[in-house]
């Protein structure tokens, strides 16, 4: 059985900022918990939020990083190959993984809305502007009419040689319509994480630092930030 800091060491550091954004939906100071009509308008005004429906997109919010989290670390810990003969397998992990990194990138741009986070319009471009995502909209969604940057008309197409998918993703070669390109995911997808987590750490203070608790809470809630902090700091 794990003692307390195994358990929360087994969190990746997303899952990590997404079961300390749950605590702060559960744990935020609500006197009408059992009037639902009063919860809502409490809990919207202690979350400063500006609907009404908001805390419930919060909530959907920190699902989705949770689930997407769970696809992506399946490809990181067991690539995009389990059977070597499954070229299926191969597809289905490369286009889920691509997507599960905008899906979690949309979660992010909501996140960032219902906390009001400065500089979201640079954040937001910048996130849409990364490499996994260039390459999800290439190659998992905008295939074969992939919009040129700067250019409003001419599009472009692309589509991904089979023999280069291999267990790792580190030698895919992207064919598009005037040239192509051997890429490897994997860098692409840290880059991502790195950005995803400096995102999520300026949320989470606002959420446990800026909203109001009960002293027993914010304690717990201030440990558990800390401590993931800490894990963040030793591994840099």
């Amino acid at each position: 059985m794990m003692n307390n800091e195994q358990y929360l060491n087994s969190f990746t550091y997303i899952e990590f900022y997404a079961m300390l954004l749950r605590e702060v939906l559960r744990l935020v100071s609500i006197k009408n918990r059992y009037d639902e009509k009063k919860f809502v308008i409490e809990i919207t005004s202690k979350l400063k939020f500006q609907k009404e429906t908001d805390f419930r997109l919060f909530e959907a919010c920190i699902d989705i990083l949770e689930d997407t989290e769970l696809a992506i670390n399946e490809v990181k810990k067991n690539g995009l190959i389990t059977k070597s003969d499954y070229f299926g397998e191969m597809y289905l992990r490369l286009y889920g993984v691509l997507n599960a990194f905008y899906q979690q990138m949309g979660a992010i741009i909501d996140l960032m809305r219902l906390f009001n986070l400065t500089n979201q319009r640079y954040l937001i471009n910048h996130l849409k502007n990364l490499k996994i995502i260039e390459l999800r909209n290439k190659l998992a969604s905008h295939t074969t009419k992939y919009s040129l940057p700067n250019s409003k008309n001419e599009n472009d197409f692309f589509r991904l040689a089979q023999s280069t998918i291999c267990k790792r993703g580190n030698n895919l070669l992207v064919v598009g319509k005037d040239s192509s390109e051997t890429i490897d995911i994997n860098p692409m997808m840290e880059e991502f994480n790195v950005e995803v987590i400096k995102i999520l750490d300026t949320i989470i203070n606002i959420g446990i630092y800026k909203r109001p608790f009960k002293k027993e809470h914010f304690d717990y809630l201030d440990f558990r930030y800390r401590f993931l902090v800490n894990r963040i700091k030793i591994r840099k």
